[in-house]
């Protein structure tokens, strides 16, 4: 028997007179433990858990009162004396900051009654002398009213099988409940008793974490009792040795489990905490997020104390950095999205620091490359609702972007129909975002082989995401791109695992996300897409059933349309939404330089004519899925409808054009040298005309472009070709094949 005074902290309260002390270990593992019995002293017995016993009165709050007073406080301690009949149990005396004597403290307050017997404590005249004190003023146990010591008996409920299902009805998911960890099952699981009354027990899982298992023992059975035994045998049966079927179900501990129970032990043992419910699986078991007020001295530690205690901390998270425990998706997606990209990235850090459970984790191989490469430009098409095609503003290049951690539908491809809400999600985007200026932040490259490819015979394809946001113009706020698709409902976020890059602003998708289930939209509804219906006459060997929409276009004026693609420079394929119909279009009066084209059906390839790719990389920017407005004048022999193009009013500016004159596609090409006036088209009967005439003469004084050898000698030679030779069926056909 020890009889020097030794240094602790107290790690757990038992009862009204029993402790658990911690000592300070320096090596990795849980600190040796020592139960204390108060010399002296005896408390009301706590009933047990299961409801077959209740508590003696003032047992809870005896209990209570020891527990707040001394749970996790330094202290200094002796073993007085030990009792052997009771199993060797240590009685001794407790003193908080070397002068503070618990036991008086404890019989001062009324919450426990002198023991009288062989051995006494050192103390015994001092506690003495507090419990006359206490009597004599009815404190706690002493108490002379009646009703008060019938209301100090705490009914103890064992925990049902709904009773978490019960809570979570009650205080509804994301609710907060005041508890006290009345005992550690692991590093994450507890028992914990509901507060102020202290009726109800319930057991604790972390949600989003799973700490190392600590096993399970092989269970011994007790021996069958004869029936004439009596009754000295029935109290007390005969224990077998653990049978093959046990030793079998049994498993030992994994790495760090009693690590992973020693910290959250530490920590939340015996200590009210904040318990978040985030969700009941199937089974009935609890999931949460625990809360808990950092303590100034952690029991079994050697660091000095904490000198900012007092602030909240997350269990899990704190178990995830410092690696005891991993996340586990099932019980991830019962939390709020940012709560769980939270633990995640504490995981991912604790990973890379091969901390404790990690010590030998090596990165999987992924087909993921991590980007750091930002820019600037213009977003000049839509490819999908999760895809878009951006001008460089540094070097002009072209970069395709797919939209970091979200997919949207996909669109229709030769193989195969298009998706459900593909088409919608596609011109939310374009009309977000066509001909903005936008900030790209690319984060990630990642190769893919689709079924297609593989049958193909190609090689992977390597695709780069970004994160995309538009430019605001005047009072405007930054937007992404990404939140608004996801936040209206036509894409959803990818749910990565704990190794793969995502987006920077991955927290904030999720939440949008969850805003567009709530609200039903998009391909969170319930209802069909509506049904898109169009009559397409642009293809090769439509221009017999394109003629039949030539008197309508005409009687109807101007017309609202999309340009779906850009053909070459001065030709392109429009959907006009009024009449169900995709034509080709091209203004009238003008050529562009024709593009190479490729040998196909027999036909030999034809070179492209000079600047043909500039006139028509200019027409794809400022023209490549724009609304814009068209006025059909006439149609050639190839099914090419003829007439004016220019961009709708509130697109001028990203085209180019000004309030005062709209952008018109025909004037934009002579102006640059891009295109040329048909010779053998009076300019007099177009409607701006003598504006192409005026604009072509600059474009050659100038000497742009095509223009860059013209003398004015040439304007003498006589031109080749009429308006519909130039756009004529073997033109068209080839155009639009292209």
């Amino acid at each position: 028997m020890s009889t020097g005074w030794l240094r602790g902290v107290v790690k757990e309260v038992v009862s009204g007179d029993t402790l658990v002390i911690a000592g300070t270990n320096k090596c990795p593992g849980p600190a040796p433990e020592k139960r204390i019995t108060l010399a002296s002293l005896i408390a009301p017995k706590l009933g047990k858990r299961d409801g077959s016993s209740k508590d003696e009165p003032f047992a809870w709050d005896s209990r209570e009162f020891l527990r707040k007073k001394c749970i996790g406080q330094a202290c200094v301690f002796r073993v007085d004396y030990v009792v052997e009949a009771i199993g060797n149990r240590e009685f001794g005396s407790v003193f908080l900051n070397q002068q503070d004597n618990v036991a008086i403290a404890v019989v001062s307050n009324g919450w426990a009654k002198i023991r009288v017997g062989k051995e006494q404590s050192p103390y015994l005249e001092e506690l003495t002398r507090a419990q006359e004190a206490a009597q004599s003023a009815g404190l706690g146990l002493w108490s002379k009213d009646p009703q008060r010591t019938a209301r100090a008996v705490r009914e103890t409920v064992g925990q049902e099988d709904d009773a978490a299902n019960a809570l979570l009805t009650r205080v509804g998911k994301g609710g907060m409940v005041d508890v006290v960890v009345e005992a550690v099952l692991g590093g994450s699981s507890m028992r914990v008793t509901l507060l102020p009354t202290g009726s109800v027990s319930l057991v604790v899982n972390l949600a989003g974490v799973q700490c190392p298992s600590m096993g399970r023992k092989a269970v011994a059975e007790a021996a069958p009792v004869r029936e004439d035994a009596g009754a000295t045998a029935t109290a007390a049966a005969v224990v077998a040795a653990p049978t093959a079927a046990s030793i079998a179900a049994s498993s030992a501990a994994e790495p760090f489990s009693r690590e992973a129970k020693a910290f959250t032990e530490a920590r939340v043992l015996n200590r009210d905490v904040k318990l978040v419910l985030e969700g009941v699986d199937k089974y009935g078991n609890l999931f949460g997020t625990v809360l808990y007020m950092r303590p100034a001295v952690l029991p079994g530690s050697a660091a000095p104390p904490d000198p900012a205690p007092g602030e909240q901390e997350h269990l899990a998270e704190q178990l995830l950095k410092e690696g005891l425990a991993k996340c586990v998706e099932w019980s991830l997606g019962l939390m709020a999205s940012s709560a769980a990209l939270r633990l995640r990235d504490v995981e991912k850090a604790a990973k890379a620091e091969r901390k404790c459970i990690w010590y030998n984790y090596v990165p999987a191989p992924t087909n993921q490359t991590k980007l750091s490469d930002n820019f600037t430009g213009k977003v000049i098409e839509v490819v999908s609702g999760d895809c878009l095609v951006i001008k460089d503003a540094a070097n002009g290049a072209e970069r395709r972007v797919n939209l970091s951690s979200i997919r949207a539908p996909r669109p229709p491809a030769r193989d195969r129909n298009g998706e459900a809400w593909a088409s919608e999600a596609k011109e939310f985007l374009r009309k977000c975002v066509i001909g903005r200026p936008v900030e790209v932040k690319m984060e990630y490259n990642r190769k893919v082989m689709t079924p297609e490819m593989m049958l193909a015979g190609d090689g992977e394809r390597t695709m780069a995401f970004g994160n995309v946001e538009l430019i605001p113009e005047k009072g405007e706020e930054k937007q992404n791109v990404s939140e608004k698709v996801v936040a209206r409902g036509f894409a959803t976020v990818i749910k990565h695992r704990t190794d793969e890059e995502r987006s920077c602003v991955y927290e904030r998708l999720m939440a949008c996300e969850e805003l567009a289930k709530s609200s039903k939209r998009g391909v969170h509804s319930a209802k069909e897409p509506p049904a898109n219906r169009v009559n397409d006459v642009s293809t090769p060997g439509s221009a017999a059933r394109a003629k039949q929409y030539l008197p309508f276009f005409q009687r109807a004026g101007k017309m609202t349309g999309v340009v779906e693609y850009v053909l070459g420079g001065h030709r392109l394929r429009v959907h006009v939404p009024k009449e169900g119909v995709t034509i080709v279009f091209a203004p009238s009066g003008i050529k562009t330089p024709s593009r190479p084209q490729p040998a196909a059906n027999g036909k030999p390839a034809v070179q492209g004519e000079p600047f043909a790719e500039e006139a028509f990389a200019f027409t794809r920017e400022t023209m490549m899925q724009r609304d814009v407005e068209l006025t059909v004048d006439t149609m050639d022999r190839g099914g090419t409808f003829l007439g004016t193009v220019v961009l709708v009013p509130q697109q001028q500016q990203q085209g180019g054009g000004s309030a005062a004159r709209p952008f018109n596609l025909a004037l934009a090409l002579l102006s640059k040298g891009l295109a040329r006036l048909q010779p053998n088209v009076d300019p007099s009967r177009l409607p701006d005309g003598s504006e192409m005439v005026r604009l072509q003469q600059a474009a050659k004084e100038q000497r742009l472009k095509i223009w860059e050898s013209w003398t004015p000698e040439m304007d003498r030679e006589e031109g080749s070709g009429d308006e519909g030779d130039a756009s004529g069926p073997s033109t068209a056909s080839t155009a639009v094949a292209s």
